[in-house]
């Protein structure tokens, strides 16, 4: 048991070292209210973005100032008109200001659960940077996601172990076979009959074998009602592989959705506290 909260402790300080600084993309400039959008497009698009490894010019924001007070921020698509700055900006709003010690799943959170996917990053009261949805598809939310699910994977393998014969013998033929060539692969040890170590065997199954496991053992499943969500538990498996997998990496958001980001987290933390009160309470009971 100490070996499990040794690496759950690593992987809980992992998924919550990474902050929204980490992530947030820093504004083009700020623009005074009282410029012309044509004088903005001069310094934006041509003045800026003259070298085209400055990157595409379509993809940044600009802030606003009135008296040196921010009061709000431009899109690109805000410099398409013949008018004022103070004609085509949008106001800020308190509700999209985040402060930079915001961790990224807090954020995940927030952008998953609201209708606003801009929020603007603020550090020692100055505007450092801003980040979308489309921010959380960086190697520092995805490594913080894959912490969560290798947690979640570590309380179920402990959880499978207090009774590891019949929690295996609810696996199909097809994927006991997985998890015994998976065994031979990495060139486990077997018994003093040639057989494989059921310890062994279930750190061979995968995480939705474990989840499987756990929904359908007669002495567990009443303690894991979260196990029976099998769409979601479908939806972590392929999620663990995509971010283990570095070509399928950038398309991890593109198979959850923007809704569906704060749910899969807030399932994984669920069956991971089920599975946490679990084993305090068999241990309490030995």
């Amino acid at each position: 048991m100490s070996q499990l909260y040794n690496n759950l402790n690593a992987y809980q300080h992992l998924s919550s070292s990474f902050k929204v600084r980490d992530i947030c993309k820093p504004f083009i400039s700020t623009y005074d209210i009282e410029l012309s959008v044509a004088q903005v497009w001069d310094d934006w698009f041509v003045d800026t973005f003259a070298d085209e490894s400055a990157g595409d010019p379509m993809d940044h924001l600009a802030l606003v100032s009135k008296n040196n007070k921010i009061i709000g921020f431009l899109f690109p698509e805000d410099l398409m008109a013949d008018k004022m700055i103070q004609d085509v900006y949008t106001q800020l709003d308190p509700e999209i200001i985040l402060s930079s010690d915001t961790t990224i799943i807090e954020f995940a959170k927030i952008v998953s659960t609201s209708e606003h996917n801009i929020y603007f990053v603020i550090h020692a009261n100055e505007f450092v940077g801003w980040v979308s949805y489309r921010s959380l598809n960086k190697a520092p939310f995805h490594l913080c996601l894959l912490t969560l699910i290798l947690a979640l994977e570590q309380y179920l393998l402990f959880v499978l172990l207090t009774s590891p014969k019949a929690a295996f013998e609810n696996l199909s033929d097809g994927r006991k076979e997985k998890a015994k060539n998976l065994h031979a692969f990495k060139r486990y040890g077997l018994d003093e009959n040639g057989q494989p170590y059921l310890n062994d065997l279930l750190e061979c199954t995968l995480l939705i074998d474990k989840i499987e496991m756990v929904r359908l053992h007669p002495d567990l499943k009443e303690f894991f009602p979260a196990a029976k969500n099998r769409k979601t538990s479908k939806i972590a498996e392929e999620t663990r592989n995509r971010i283990a997998h570095p070509t399928q990496a950038d398309h991890v958001l593109e198979k959850i959705g923007k809704k569906e980001i704060w749910p899969l987290i807030f399932w994984i933390n669920e069956l991971s506290e089920q599975s946490h009160k679990y084993l305090i309470d068999k241990t309490i009971q030995q």
